[in-house]
């Protein structure tokens, strides 16, 4: 499985910014969302009522610590492979999911960098570990949402497979 290592963040990343991320979810959904809103590409996330979309970005960012301080691998896996089918299931499009993930790491790390704490070399260096951090658990959050989708697309293959197997009969 995807791994995001073992390092402990109280050296480089500051854990004010994963707290700062923490504390301040709200106001990173409400970007991702008014992201989503604008975009003119993405009609099935657009339609998602805010309530969900908010409970996706509240789960992923109020936790962030514990995602990047322990091995998150089969707690996101199981999470993120659920989201997965379940867009599936919803007809939405796999780009449109990966893209609402990748506007999430967006509004993330614009929220961060809005936050002007990287004042120092230290600070900046910290900063920079942090975007990297995030940038393999965002990836890690997409890998296994596509891999939910695509497992519940090979169900539905074989089940209308199974179907019109039977009706030919």
């Amino acid at each position: 499985m995807y791994s995001l290592g073992r390092r402990d963040l109280t050296g480089m990343v500051a854990p004010k910014l994963v707290q700062m991320i923490e504390d301040h979810w709200d106001s990173i959904s409400a970007r991702t969302l008014r992201r989503i809103r604008n975009c003119v590409d993405m009609p099935h996330l657009k339609d998602m009522p805010e309530s969900d979309l908010q409970l996706i970005s509240q789960r992923t960012l109020h936790n962030l610590s514990h995602w990047l301080h322990n091995d998150p691998d089969v707690e996101i896996a199981r999470r993120y492979e659920e989201v997965g089918q379940q867009r599936f299931r919803d007809g939405m499009p796999l780009c449109e999911a990966v893209r609402g993930i990748q506007l999430v790491k967006e509004s993330t790390l614009d929220f961060v960098r809005d936050q002007g704490f990287a004042s120092t070399s230290v600070e900046i260096l910290a900063e920079e570990e942090l975007e990297h951090r995030l940038g393999r658990f965002f990836d890690m959050l997409i890998f296994h949402l596509v891999k939910g989708y695509e497992d519940a697309m090979r169900k539905a293959i074989a089940l209308a497979a199974k179907a019109a197997a039977v009706a030919g009969r």
